[in-house]
């Protein structure tokens, strides 16, 4: 299957239509070599714009898709984001940065009415042989079934699925962690772009050590994608277990990091971002 296929669900055959809201609402129509179109979906806002990690899918695919070799996986994906995008209409401009033997360097930038709003670099390679070794340990799962997550969050969280088992905005619980296992509430097969999405979709960290109302406008967000062949055994029915840590907010900004976990136990994806902590409603729009 090549990679047009497999991020665009109207060229994949009938026994793949599984593939759906999240496929159809993260794939831009090219224009050109380097300039495609994309609808942004009001359906993944948070408050007045889209969700960063669904901007990260949908710039990720493109770049998956223009650089066209399912040999070369991507490897870390890195954006900033200067301007909320609004619902609708924006361009996406990508750039075959370099392409050497075994790594391929790309840039994608998403402008809306001419103005900057993301811009994304990735490095896509085949594996590598080299030495090999694995001291990660999943973090302890707490006892119990967990907490359904449904009300009260962003109009974004309805395309997910979540069972919360550490501190949530209700509760700390002690935890100095949020997360727990989630999934698309419409199931699709697991991806890179997914993956990317998925360590921007939980409730701020920030909810392990303070309750009060916040959300995390994400400044620049990095993905390390870990495991593909992890990746690639997944079902698509499958719960990934997420974990999210902050250790400081500071004059206005904290940090996040995040694990992504198999049900296997593999660890394949981490995350980082920096973010402002912003109560609700405050205006970030002069950011």
């Amino acid at each position: 299957m090549s990679v047009d296929q497999a991020t665009n669900p109207s060229k994949i055959s009938s026994g793949s239509s599984r593939l759906g809201v999240f496929a159809r609402t993260t794939y831009a129509e090219r224009t050109t070599q380097d300039l495609w179109h994309a609808t942004i979906d009001a359906r993944w806002n948070v408050l007045r714009g889209p969700n960063g990690g669904y901007l990260a899918a949908l710039l990720l695919s493109t770049m998956q898709r223009r650089l066209d070799d399912a040999s070369r996986q991507p490897r870390v994906l890195s954006l900033h984001y200067p301007k909320v995008p609004a619902p609708g209409s924006v361009e996406i401009r990508t750039q075959l940065t370099r392409s050497g033997r075994s790594m391929s360097w790309l840039s994608a930038e998403l402008y809306q009415d001419d103005e900057l709003c993301v811009a994304a670099r990735a490095a896509f390679s085949a594996d590598w042989p080299s030495l090999e070794y694995d001291t990660t340990v999943q973090p302890k799962v707490p006892e119990g079934g967990g907490v359904q997550i449904t009300d009260g969050l962003p109009p974004f969280t309805s395309h997910y699925q979540y069972r919360s088992m550490f501190a949530t905005p209700m509760a700390s619980g002690g935890h100095d962690a949020v997360g727990g296992y989630i999934r698309l509430r419409e199931p699709e097969p697991y991806s890179a772009p997914l993956l990317a999405a998925l360590s921007d979709a939980w409730f701020p960290s920030t909810f392990a050590h303070d309750r009060r109302p916040s959300m995390g406008a994400t400044l620049d967000l990095t993905v390390h994608f870990r495991d593909h062949a992890a990746l690639a055994e997944l079902d698509f029915r499958d719960e990934i277990f997420a974990v999210f840590r902050s250790r400081l907010a500071t004059q206005g900004f904290f940090e996040e990091d995040g694990e992504l976990w198999s049900p296997s136990g593999k660890l394949i994806a981490q995350s980082r971002q920096l973010a402002i902590a912003t109560p609700y409603g405050t205006s970030i729009s002069t950011r």
